[in-house]
């Protein structure tokens, strides 16, 4: 069931960046010609205009997640899996839009496609951020994480309490709260897991000349030259032998084990 909500995932990232091109990209970018392929079955409707079936794509992913929670609660007996799998689903976009976040602030017109759509999707959030902090520069992305963040926490303790109260169990709203708090942390642990495999593609790619004009090594020097730039300042390679790569997935490393460990220790607090 794992498997299927991956390519689930996978799959409305890519509505995910549907929503946010234009027609004009879908049909003549490179990028987004794949999108439109694989969108198109669905949202290609006669006679209708791309922004009139946008509104259909997050009523598209509540319909996709309901179907997978109602597959799984077959199998598990249990209709709560439906609420287990909206979880699971607000988890992923939680994830997916830091990502965009940060990744959007790391845009510029000589960057390529990928960061301006990055820019796009992170803008969902940044927009409002500006709107109550005008922070300049990327300091605009705390606050736009923070509401993210916010947002993650008040639905997802929906999603427990409907779910608790369905059970006619006693709850403490403050200890779902803090636990969804919690569970908002692991997302940044998988960001810095996801970052630490795109170190080390990064570093494996260094040793076979790819072509620079591919789309997934373009996005891969992208995602990690934030992160290995300011290290290659300190640590000057040895040769042919980029130290940077490999302090960078030690530091993510140390760091990912240890937010895991404080996640841990905070569980029992309430």
């Amino acid at each position: 069931m794992n498997f299927l909500f991956f390519f689930i995932e996978c799959y409305v990232a890519v509505l995910l960046f549907r929503l946010i091109m234009t027609q004009q990209e879908l049909t003549f970018n490179s990028i987004g010609k794949i999108i439109a392929r694989l969108t198109n079955p669905i949202f290609a409707i006669k006679g209708k205009s791309k922004a009139d079936t946008d509104p259909l794509i997050p009523l598209f992913i509540a319909l996709l997640t309901l179907a997978f929670g109602l597959l799984i609660s077959v199998t598990g007996g249990s209709l709560f899996y439906i609420i287990i799998a909206f979880q699971k689903m607000l988890k992923f976009l939680a994830t997916f839009f830091i990502i965009s976040v940060f990744l959007g602030a790391m845009a510029s017109p000589t960057t390529g496609a990928f960061p301006l759509y990055f820019y796009r999707l992170g803008n969902i959030f940044v927009k409002p951020a500006r709107k109550i902090l005008p922070l300049k520069g990327n300091l605009i992305v705390i606050p736009a994480v923070i509401i993210v963040m916010v947002l993650f926490i008040a639905i997802n303790s929906a999603l427990v309490l409907l779910s608790v109260i369905l059970d006619g169990a006693n709850f403490n709203i403050v200890g779902i709260i803090w636990k969804n708090f919690l569970l908002f942390l692991t997302c940044i642990v998988d960001i810095m897991g996801y970052m630490s495999g795109a170190v080390i593609i990064r570093a494996l790619l260094s040793w076979v000349s790819p072509d620079p004009r591919n789309m997934i090594v373009q996005f891969i020097f992208y995602v990690t030259e934030p992160i290995l730039a300011p290290l290659r300042k300190v640590i000057p390679p040895i040769g042919m032998l980029d130290l940077s790569a490999f302090v960078a997935i030690f530091g993510l490393m140390i760091a990912q084990q240890f937010l895991r460990q404080l996640i841990a220790s905070m569980q029992g607090f309430l």
